[in-house]
């Protein structure tokens, strides 16, 4: 978490820290409600954010772990949205894969609707390598 500096020669300074539980770099960030957030944790799961009760971002803790089936890939792109009572977090994965989350409006409860397979049937490959990067 950054605060912005209302000097003129510093840019914003970092007044909280918070490392995934898989140690890897965090691919995909977005808000869910206020003082919630969601994050890439690594293939198989996201982490849902917020602080502790009453605390400032100091105290922020992992809330949930969204996991999912890991061979979708990490989540790397991502759209919250509200529809009537729920709150819907849509993430793309890097293996082609989309899921559908729905929770609470303040961020809670959040369980998996639906994934989508949207690989194309007929990918575009013109030098015909695998995705190991092997060559025929």
């Amino acid at each position: 978490m950054f605060r912005f500096n209302p000097g003129t020669s510093a840019g914003p300074l970092i007044s909280t820290t918070a490392s995934s539980p898989s140690s890897e770099g965090v691919q995909m960030i977005t808000w869910l409600s206020p003082r919630t957030f969601a994050s890439s944790n690594a293939a198989g799961s996201m982490i849902v954010w917020r602080p502790e009760h009453g605390s400032t971002w100091a105290g922020l803790r992992q809330a949930a772990v969204l996991r999912y089936d890991a061979s979708f890939g990490e989540s790397q792109q991502r759209r919250c949205l509200r529809a009537g009572t729920h709150l819907y977090l849509v993430a793309g994965h890097a293996n082609g894969y989309l899921t559908i989350w729905s929770g609470t409006p303040q961020g809670h409860d959040f369980h998996l609707v639906r994934s989508v397979d949207m690989r194309s049937a007929h990918s575009v490959n013109p030098w015909n390598c695998t995705t190991s990067g092997a060559y025929p």
